[in-house]
């Protein structure tokens, strides 16, 4: 049975898009926990680890630079990047984060970017620790990376920004353990006509050096070098000249010096320019760095080769490089490209999360072509894991797996099982936007898929099976229910059992296959509540509500969810308002707590926040119902990019509410949904018949 496309997904709500993550223990219990920044937001997402792989609890730490939760559009915190790492060397991991800060029409200054180190403390929740910032100038961000460039023993940090004028980047270097301090900070500038720099990695080349240098000797030194991809040259006003994407600068690190030398200076050491022999002029869409032979030195460079459907790989042989290796990832356009051994064999993998499917045809030239359809914008999107082969060289058809809209990152983790357990997967999402030829944009934003924003974790086993499938023939739909019914007779039972795990296998499965009678079963009251006083927990004498303040702004087990009382609505009209109205008692999230003031209810921008209600056992029900009452109000924001010709709408912030159900293993599994843009979601459906996006 070979390794094919099957899964275990969870899902985890956060703040919106988180498009890039870092994974590690952030309370000292031993565990990897999640981190996500927010593009567009204002706030960055913890997700602690239960000890078991599970993620339900969730912290944010408020980043806009008002000092005010009420922040509105006009302090955006668009936080682009973040890594978890100990940045001063005291056995605790600290989180360091980069953000940009929107500008907006009308201002005469650029806002300038800031790089934040959070300093660990595991006896506080991330949103309690001190933290350092360091203001950026130049505050266009184009990637960060951190590490421990020089063996000190304290990591450092990366960073590759733009300034506002698209004239030059900037390669800054802030080492631990202050990275604040002047004395450990180094910017190299470099003009964009010698390309800008769309991809930054840390990793040895294998330098050796004259004396000194660490750890000392002659013989080579153990640092960090960087390495960048590099495009054609860009001029303002003209764009990239004609050229390739596959350009490819290493800096070594100076060990006697403890600098990076200029790229620009000719008389500079240390610097090696080489290219990946892409046979085109397409953008190389992602790329990564790997040492597989422990050599402590990279021998492998891996990208998406473009819009061909293949990833491109170069292996280091002596001081040069053997280029144009591919491997067939399909018809897609990844989003990122990451090397590791998922499934701890000791060979290294490939993992790509696609942003599109591409569909390619044959014109009457027979020259293949790749078009863009909304079929293609349409489409779940998968992560494509390729492994490498286990009986020789060369790699394995790719595993696809299904993860929802737009995965933007895929990185790997140990988040339950042994060390020698295969990896977890943590996914990011982030809403894109695409122009078509005729000028007509899709949002991703304004679709269902992205009014909610969530991070995926993929949990692999290298061996299971699992079954994937059941399907009963004949059967018949009761469009009155809205359920398919089987009746009486012989019916055929299709039962689809998959090799769930990384590892091919071979073998038989027994299925066992069991009918019951659901429909005379005995209907079971678990849990109820009218919220005037009236709760039965016969059957579930451990419910219990707990509340929920995400983004800090109550203490624990607080928030702004309370029983409204004291309504007058029988005896005079208060208010058109149905929550106004309502003549019972019951749970609102609101800022009203003791009905004093009818007009007062209500709900506070940046607040997110959750009603649980929890210890709910429904062990040996075959089925489980839950029937309520709930009114949702919702309102949308949407803000505009000022482009060199015209102002086009970009994002869209929308209140929602929903209710989702928990189960072990399973995480959050949404029951209903609804946003503050829905209404205008389904008039381009149903009446201008139009994708919602």
């Amino acid at each position: 049975m070979p390794a094919v496309s099957a899964s275990h997904i969870t899902q985890y709500a956060v703040q919106r898009d988180p498009s890039h993550l870092s994974v590690g223990d952030l309370n000292c219990d031993g565990h990897n926990d999640i981190v996500a920044v927010s593009m567009m937001g204002h706030y960055i997402t913890v997700l602690y680890n239960d000890g078991s792989g599970g993620f339900q609890d969730r912290q944010d730490v408020f980043i806009s630079n008002n000092v005010s939760q009420r922040a509105g559009f006009v302090d955006t915190a668009n936080s682009v990047d973040v890594e978890i790492a100990d940045i001063d060397g005291d056995d605790v991991n600290d989180i360091v984060y980069y953000q940009e800060n929107i500008r907006f029409v009308g201002e005469s200054f650029v806002r300038p970017g800031n790089l934040t180190t959070m300093w660990g403390d595991c006896s506080e929740r991330v949103n309690q620790w001190d933290d350092t910032e360091i203001t950026v100038s130049n505050p266009y961000h184009l990637g960060m990376e951190v590490g421990d460039i020089d063996d000190d023993g304290n990591v450092d940090i990366v960073l590759v920004t733009q300034d506002a004028t698209a004239a030059n980047q900037y390669i800054q270097i802030y080492r631990g353990p202050d990275p604040s301090l002047l004395t450990n900070q180094q910017s190299i500038p470099v003009p964009l006509t010698n390309g800008l720099y769309i991809e930054m990695m840390l990793g040895h080349w294998g330098e050796t050096v004259q004396g000194g240098g660490i750890p000392g000797g002659l013989g080579d030194c153990e640092d960090l070098d960087i390495w960048l991809l590099r495009t054609p040259p860009y001029n303002i006003g003209v764009g990239y000249s004609v050229g390739h994407y596959d350009n490819m600068t290493v800096l070594e690190y100076d060990c006697l010096t403890n600098q990076y030398p200029n790229p620009m200076d000719a008389t500079a050491q240390g610097i090696h320019e080489f290219k990946l022999d892409a046979d085109h002029n397409y953008p190389l869409y992602g790329i990564d760095i790997a040492d597989t032979d422990d050599n402590s030195e990279i021998d492998l460079i891996a990208a998406i080769d473009g819009i061909t459907g293949n990833i491109s790989y170069a292996t280091k042989s002596g001081s040069s490089w053997d280029t144009q290796n591919y491997v067939h990832l399909g018809d897609y356009l990844g989003a990122s490209l990451t090397i590791v051994d998922v499934n701890r064999d000791g060979e290294v993998d490939f993992f790509v999360p696609t942003e599109v499917t591409l569909t390619r045809l044959q014109d009457s030239t027979a020259q293949n072509q790749t078009y863009l359809l909304l079929d293609n914008l349409r489409e779940i999107n998968s992560v494509e894991i390729i492994l490498a082969d286990p009986g020789g060289p060369g790699y394995l058809s790719s595993l696809s797996f299904d993860v929802g809209r737009r995965p933007t990152m895929a990185i790997p983790g140990q988040l339950q099982g042994g060390d020698e357990s295969a990896y977890e997967i943590v996914i990011g999402q982030r809403d894109y936007g695409y122009r078509f030829s005729d000028g007509a944009m899709w949002l991703d934003t304004q679709g269902w898929a992205g009014a909610g924003d969530f991070l995926s974790v993929l949990t692999l086993d290298n061996e299971d099976v699992g079954i994937t499938g059941v399907t009963i023939a004949p059967a018949s739909y009761n469009p009155a229910t809205g359920q398919a019914e089987i009746g009486e007779g012989t019916r055929w039972v299709n039962v689809t059992v998959k090799n769930t795990g990384l590892n091919p296998l071979t073998g038989s499965v027994d299925v066992d296959l069991e009918v019951k009678e659901v429909v005379g079963g005995t209907d079971t009251v678990v849990y109820s509540n009218d919220f005037e006083g009236n709760e039965d927990t016969t059957n579930c004498a451990n419910c219990a509500f707990v509340k929920n303040s995400y983004t800090g702004m109550y203490g624990t087990g607080a928030s702004s969810w309370h029983i409204e009382s004291n309504s007058t609505a029988d005896t005079q009209n208060v208010s058109w308002y149905e929550a106004d109205s309502n003549p019972t008692d019951y749970y609102w999230a609101g800022i009203d707590y003791n009905g004093d003031n009818e007009s007062d209810s209500g709900y506070y921008n940046n607040m997110d926040e959750a009603l649980i209600l929890e210890n709910v056992d429904l062990t040996g029900a075959d089925a489980a119902y839950m029937d309520l009452s709930v009114m949702c109000t919702t309102a949308y924001f949407e803000l505009y990019l000022a482009e060199q010709y015209s102002v086009v709408e970009r994002w869209l912030y929308e209140d929602s509410c929903g209710i989702e159900v928990w189960s072990e293993g399973n995480g959050w599994e949404s029951v209903f949904f609804n946003g503050g843009w829905d209404n205008e979601r389904f008039f381009r459906i149903f009446w201008q018949g139009v994708d919602p996006e």
